[in-house]
């Protein structure tokens, strides 16, 4: 019922409900599982505190499933969204972050049914991500990151502006942060 009811709510193809575990949207989240301590609430918790709350409601895929990521993994009991990424970095699996902050969709990323843990990498690289700018050398700085980000999304802009980094310099800070 949940695919239906996710093609009929969003305006989705049920082919891409079926993609999900859960989404948020206005007052409301819905997901198909019945587990009330699954990361997935969370998860969609987030995306309504992050995105209809907070109204940062910008700052393209990688932020808004970073966010949720970020929230379900490190504040609940999901599974830390840095676990890993030194293996991922390390093996070249990670996509560059100039690639990934410009997908329109992390969800979606991924067609290609020999790599069908692209999508998944995706999201925990964009976890990951926001982990290291609100725990690592910038966190003293993400506050005023995400009040910016409420207003515009070019990251290269903010990332400029607000870390004195550039895209190139901020993967590279990621990457060590891992290592």
């Amino acid at each position: 019922h949940y695919i239906e009811y996710t093609a009929r709510i969003t305006g989705w193809a049920e082919e891409a409900a079926a993609k999900t575990g859960g989404h948020a949207w206005r007052d409301y989240y819905a997901t198909y599982y019945n587990a009330p301590g699954d990361p997935i609430h969370y998860h969609e918790g987030a995306h309504q505190l992050v995105h209809h709350r907070l109204n940062v409601n910008s700052g393209g895929s990688w932020f808004q499933e970073g966010m949720a990521v970020y929230f379900e993994g490190t504040v609940f009991t999901a599974e830390d969204p840095g676990k890993g990424m030194k293996s991922i970095i390390k093996s070249g699996r990670a996509t560059p972050l100039a690639t990934l902050i410009e997908l329109p969709s992390l969800l979606m990323s991924s067609d290609d049914q020999r790599d069908a843990s692209l999508g998944s990498r995706r999201y925990q690289q964009a976890g990951s991500l926001i982990k290291f700018l609100v725990e690592g050398e910038h966190k003293k700085k993400f506050p005023a990151l995400l009040l910016e980000v409420k207003a515009r999304t070019p990251w290269t802009e903010l990332f400029d502006e607000l870390l004195g980094a550039s895209v190139a310099d901020i993967e590279e800070q990621w990457e060590k942060f891992y290592k």
